[in-house]
C-alpha cells in the first residue's frame, strides 16, 4: 500500500471512530474534500469496509506491531480459511450470540452470508407494467436482471445497476429500487383492509408498493422526520401511486383498518448494506430501541380501528426485537394477540432478513 492510501484510510477509520455517519456517506464527503479519482475511490472503499468486516483480526495484526493501514491490508489478502471465523467475520457479541441463539450449528455459515454483499433489487410497479416487459425494456438499455425468487414483483440486477436512477423507465416509474424482504412484507396486510396508517414511513418505500398493488387501499404515510414527506410525494407521483402524508401531531382520533409499523431496530438484518452498524449499536442502544418498539406499537394501538390489525415488521434478527419484544407487549395487552405464523425470511437467499407478525384486536 502506498503513504497516500495509507495516510486517507487512517483517516477514514479515524473520522468513522468519532462519528455516527454512515460509511458511504463518510466516504463520500472525504473524496470530496480531497478531490479523489474514481480508481483510488474504489481502492479505499474496499479497503475501509475490509476494516469494518475484520476489525477484530485487524486489531489482533496491530497487537503484533504492525501499523493500522499495513494491517488492513494484510487483512484484505487473508482468505477464509487461514484465521478463525470469529477475526474473519468480525461481529460483536450481540451479534454473534443471537445468530447461535437462533441458528444454531449453521451461525457461522449465517454470518459469513452477513458479511457479503447484497444484490441490487427493484420492485416492477404493476400499475405501470409487468415483469418481463421491464425485463425486456433495461435490457435494452445494458441492464440487465433476473427474477427474484420469492417475490413476484421484483428483478435482481446483475449488470448495469449505476444505471438504474438515471434510466427513463426510473423516472417513468416503472420501477423502485426496494428489496425482495420488502416486497414480500407488505402481503402481511390483510386484503379486507381499507385503511392503512404507515406509521413510520420513512422514505414511503412500502407504502408505495401496497399503493402499487392495492388500488383501492387508502394510504396514510406518516413519520416524525416530515422532512422526508417531499420525498415519499415525488416517488408517488413519478409512481402514479397516490399517498397521502400526514405528520404525527395531525393524526390524533384518526383510526385505520391496519396500521404498519416498520419499527426503528438495529438493522442487524442489513448488514450486508450497512455493515457499519454493527459498531453502532450495542446492548445500551437495543435497550433504547426496544423501548421506541413499545412506542411504536402503543402508538399503532391508538389508531386501531375495532377489528383492525397491526403489521409489526423489523429488518432484524434478534429476538430480543422480533418474537420477545412482541410475547412481551401481548403479555402487557391482553386485547391484543400475535395471529398467525408471521413472516422471518431466511439467511442464505437474495432478500435481506426481516421478521414481521400480524397483531388482532382479539
Amino acid at each position: 500500500m502506498n503513504r497516500f492510501h495509507a495516510a486517507l484510510l487512517d483517516e477514514a477509520i479515524g473520522r468513522f471512530e468519532k462519528s455516527l455517519w454512515k460509511g458511504d456517506i463518510l466516504l463520500a464527503g472525504l473524496f470530496r474534500e480531497r478531490h479523489i479519482g474514481k480508481r483510488d475511490r474504489a481502492i479505499l472503499r474496499d479497503l475501509f469496509f475490509t476494516y469494518i468486516r475484520r476489525r477484530y483480526l485487524v486489531d489482533q495484526l496491530m497487537s503484533e506491531g504492525i501499523p493500522r493501514p499495513e494491517a488492513v491490508h494484510q487483512a484484505q489478502e487473508t482468505k477464509p480459511g487461514a484465521t478463525t471465523p470469529e477475526l474473519y467475520h468480525s461481529f460483536p457479541p450481540l451479534y454473534r450470540d443471537a445468530a447461535l441463539k437462533r441458528y444454531g450449528d449453521g451461525a457461522e455459515a449465517m454470518l459469513a452470508w452477513l458479511d457479503g454483499r447484497a444484490p441490487t433489487t427493484i420492485r416492477i410497479n404493476r400499475r405501470r407494467t409487468g415483469r418481463d416487459e421491464l425485463q425486456r425494456l433495461l435490457a435494452a438499455e445494458g441492464i440487465l436482471s433476473v427474477p427474484t425468487p420469492r417475490s413476484p414483483h421484483g428483478l435482481i440486477v446483475t449488470e448495469g445497476e449505476a444505471q438504474l436512477t438515471r434510466s427513463s423507465l426510473y423516472e417513468k416509474g416503472l420501477y423502485e429500487l426496494q428489496d425482495e424482504s420488502s416486497q414480500l412484507a407488505v402481503g402481511l396486510v390483510p386484503e379486507s383492509a381499507k385503511t392503512l396508517l404507515d406509521l413510520c414511513a420513512g422514505g414511503g418505500g412500502k407504502s408505495l408498493a401496497l399503493a402499487a398493488l392495492r388500488p383501492a387501499l387508502k394510504i396514510t404515510a406518516s413519520d416524525i422526520r416530515t422532512h422526508r414527506f417531499p420525498e415519499i410525494e415525488k416517488r408517488a407521483a413519478r409512481a402514479g401511486t397516490p399517498v397521502t402524508t400526514v405528520a404525527p401531531d395531525k393524526l390524533a382520533g384518526t383510526k385505520f383498518d391496519a396500521v404498519l409499523v416498520d419499527a426503528p431496530c438495529s438493522g442487524s438484518g442489513v448488514l450486508r448494506r450497512n455493515p457499519e452498524d454493527r459498531w453502532r449499536i450495542g446492548e445500551k442502544e437495543l435497550a433504547a430501541l426496544n423501548r421506541a418498539q413499545e412506542e411504536c406499537l402503543s402508538t399503532a394501538l391508538r389508531h386501531l380501528a375495532p377489528g383492525g390489525v397491526i403489521v409489526y415488521l423489523t429488518c432484524s434478527y434478534l429476538s430480543a426485537e422480533n418474537e420477545e419484544n412482541i410475547a412481551k407487549y401481548t403479555a402487557a395487552h391482553h386485547d391484543i394477540i400475535a395471529d398467525g405464523p408471521g413472516m422471518v425470511t431466511s439467511p442464505g437467499g437474495s432478500a435481506d432478513l426481516m421478521f414481521g407478525m400480524v397483531l388482532r384486536q382479539r
